[in-house]
């Protein structure tokens, strides 16, 4: 008797077929895109994605879950070690968004458009953050005597800049 072979977990693509799917997302937007979109893409069968995925929401989640983790790792790689100015490190953040973005135009439409699962929001909401702290951390070295401002968030920039005039 033929043993059956396992297939991946439900919620789990199948290797190598995210970067092709993706592309209706960033074509036609998330609320346009049909499963059998994805499929066609793909390369596969219009019944393959339900194999893993119930429809085409919990797909844009795992792509915008994805992408925004690859983002962070591509912003993290960015002067490390330090020796970058402000101005530089944060012109080449921009520089590692933008060709991120060029490379993936769906990136933008899955990561702002998506409907998403409950986990989703907080890896974009740690993609957010990394951004920030990217910011932040360069700020400190480039201005020391920064400081935070002690005023409720809706009065404008947490940061007290009269101090370093």
């Amino acid at each position: 008797m033929a043993r059956r072979r396992s297939s991946p977990a439900r919620g789990a693509a199948p290797a190598g077929s995210a970067p092709r799917c993706c592309r209706s997302f960033g074509r036609l937007g998330c609320h346009q895109t049909a499963t059998n979109a994805i499929a066609t893409e793909a390369g596969v069968s219009p019944f393959t994605p339900y194999q893993f995925f119930s429809n085409k929401d919990p797909i844009a989640t795992a792509l915008a879950s994805m992408y925004a983790r690859e983002m962070a790792e591509a912003e993290r790689a960015i002067d490390s070690e330090g020796p970058l100015s402000f101005t530089e490190a944060v012109g080449e953040l921009i520089d590692v968004c933008t060709n991120f973005n060029r490379k993936r135009p769906e990136f933008h439409t899955l990561v702002v458009d998506a409907p998403l699962s409950s986990s989703a929001p907080e890896d974009k909401q740690v993609f957010g953050q990394l951004l920030v702290d990217f910011i932040e951390v360069r700020l400190r070295r480039a201005l020391p005597t920064l400081s935070r401002r002690t005023g409720p968030p809706w009065t404008g920039s947490p940061y007290d800049l009269s101090r370093n005039s």
